[in-house]
């Protein structure tokens, strides 16, 4: 009797351990997944805003040349390295783009989107839609499962 008794609460111990442990991976995945996101949309969130402020700054001081397609200042804003940034007018027709549109059909690369609008006196009369790559996140998160997957598997064998 006191040998069955032994074993259960041995199981017990074993699986509220176990359980625990594999509640604390799962939590850490799910963390950083929502980390890197954030920080993602974060980036994404900076440099569309900053870029849409200009345009509606050089919509004020120039009238409505800022968003045709020969404006000066849509050639410089759209040079951001690894981030293909499109200006759509206010139908969503692509005035200019750092690269053919749309991105989703032509690349095999992964890309988080931001598209914040464009205003003028309240009136939206534009947009600007950014990418961020995450291939490198996605290719660490792979890891990371394998990773927690072993750990899992170490840790039951002796539970």
């Amino acid at each position: 009797m006191l040998n069955k008794l032994k074993n259960q609460l041995t199981l017990w111990y074993s699986l509220g351990i176990l359980g625990a442990i594999v509640f604390l991976l799962v939590f850490f995945f799910f963390a950083t997944n929502a980390v890197f996101y954030a920080q993602v949309d974060e980036t994404l969130r900076t440099h569309v805003n900053s870029l849409v402020a200009e345009l509606e700054k050089d919509k004020q001081i120039a009238g409505c040349g800022c968003l045709s397609p020969n404006s000066t200042l849509l050639l410089g804003v759209l040079q951001m390295p690894g981030m293909p940034t499109a200006i759509l007018d206010e139908n969503g027709k692509v005035i200019k783009s750092s690269v053919d549109w749309p991105l989703s059909l032509q690349s095999p690369q992964s890309y988080r989107f931001l598209q914040v609008p464009i205003k003028n006196n309240g009136q939206i009369i534009g947009s600007v839609v950014m990418g961020h790559p995450v291939d490198a996140f996605l290719k660490t998160r792979q890891i990371l499962i394998i990773f927690i997957i072993i750990i899992m598997i170490i840790i039951v064998i002796p539970v």
